[in-house]
């Protein structure tokens, strides 16, 4: 059994959504403090097996020097733990939210101090009980059904609509808005999306030199994999834009469709411009991963327009891993838009076809064209 002195005191900082207050917004923190004294030994050994998980994740690299620095880039896909939640009853609020007092006291003086805290967005109200954004939006504003653009789930609450303009409904428009679901689902359960995305570099400040550490990206079977459904997304075929479109001429409520045209101008304005962070000498998300499809030769064998060249130039500009990283960052933020539209414009379509009755999709989906078939036993 663990001598409490030998354990860490773990503080925690929960955002709090204070009612009480003239202007709630923005939140402030309290912080909580755990008293292993009132738990008990399974509980001791389940917390301390979380804690020491998520130090497992942060980063082995450590600067040595004062003039050292190690930076991380990553762009990764959303990974929420939220297992510390479940012992959240288990902290108590310290005195005052007084966190120097509390960490000075001789009684913690010789013990060493943990922030700890989960990896999504939590929020409390002034009682302690769990608030969501809607709900503290709903109470700033003083509206019943509240929008926040790019928040899908604010316009989820609004429920599935009846559609509009029946008679210019086509099974082309049904295909289109299913081709595009088929899509985002396709991109959302891949390999690619689920692996790691990131650079790590030690900055030597005074020199400004910069040495790489590691650097982790999606391999190249599973970037292929999502390839041509990124280029669905945004090139030619314009599957964001066209669902969009087909989704808006039918959308029975006016804020569901400012909130998606919202979304599709969000989505073309990405296309063309430069990738933020980066410094790419204005070369545009479009260009970039143009010249990694055709002049890698991961779509076609050969370049008609130059690619090839253009990613040589761009890789020895950036560096092989900076430019993958670039390249991984375009595709990203495609995605992160397409995948909020993609449970707005799913909610309604459905409701259409089986609701309203208008005509679904002829096409025969992915999944369903490379679905095997098992035939049951003779006889049965």
């Amino acid at each position: 059994m663990n001598d409490e002195r030998d354990l860490p005191v773990l503080i925690w900082a929960i955002s709090c959504f204070d009612r009480r207050r003239e202007n709630p917004l923005p939140v402030y923190d309290r912080w909580y403090w755990l008293d292993w004294a009132q738990l008990a030994p399974e509980q001791v050994a389940e917390i301390l097996a979380i804690v020491d998980a998520s130090k497992r994740n942060e980063s082995s690299h450590k600067p040595v020097g004062f003039e050292e620095t190690v930076v991380t880039m990553s762009v990764g896909s959303p990974n929420y733990d939220s297992h510390l939640l479940k012992y959240r009853e288990l902290f108590t609020e310290i005195p005052g939210n007084d966190l120097q007092a509390f960490s000075t006291d001789p009684l913690r003086h010789d013990r060493g101090f943990q922030t700890i805290s989960v990896d999504t967005e939590y929020f409390e109200d002034e009682t302690g009980t769990p608030i969501s954004k809607y709900e503290m939006l709903q109470h700033v504003s003083g509206q019943e059904f509240p929008i926040i653009v790019g928040d899908p789930e604010t316009v989820l609450k609004l429920g599935p609509v009846s559609a509009v303009n029946i008679r210019d409904w086509t099974t082309q428009r049904a295909n289109t808005i299913a081709q595009f679901l088929d899509v985002v689902e396709r991109i959302h359960a891949s390999e690619w999306y689920r692996s790691p995305r990131f650079v790590t570099s030690l900055i030597h400040k005074r020199a400004g030199e910069s040495r790489l550490l590691e650097a982790e990206f999606p391999d190249d079977e599973d970037t292929m994999s999502v390839l041509a459904y990124f280029r669905q997304l945004h090139a030619v075929d314009k599957l964001v834009t066209k669902a969009c479109e087909a989704y808006i001429a039918h959308a029975g409520d006016d804020r569901k469709r400012w909130w998606v045209n919202e979304r599709e101008r969000s989505f073309e304005s990405l296309i063309d411009a430069p990738p933020a962070p980066f410094n790419t000498n204005g070369q545009t998300r479009r260009q970039i991963i143009r010249m990694f499809m055709y002049g890698a030769g991961l779509l076609h064998s050969s370049s008609n327009h130059g690619d090839d060249a253009a990613l040589d130039a761009f890789i020895s500009h950036h560096g092989k891993y900076q430019a993958v990283m670039i390249f991984n960052s375009c595709l990203m933020d495609f995605f992160r838009v397409a995948v909020t539209i993609y449970p707005v414009i799913r909610q309604d379509y459905y409701y259409w076809i089986n609701d309203d009755g208008l005509a679904s999709a002829s096409r025969t989906s992915i999944p369903d064209l490379f679905q095997g078939f098992t035939s049951p036993p003779y006889g049965a």
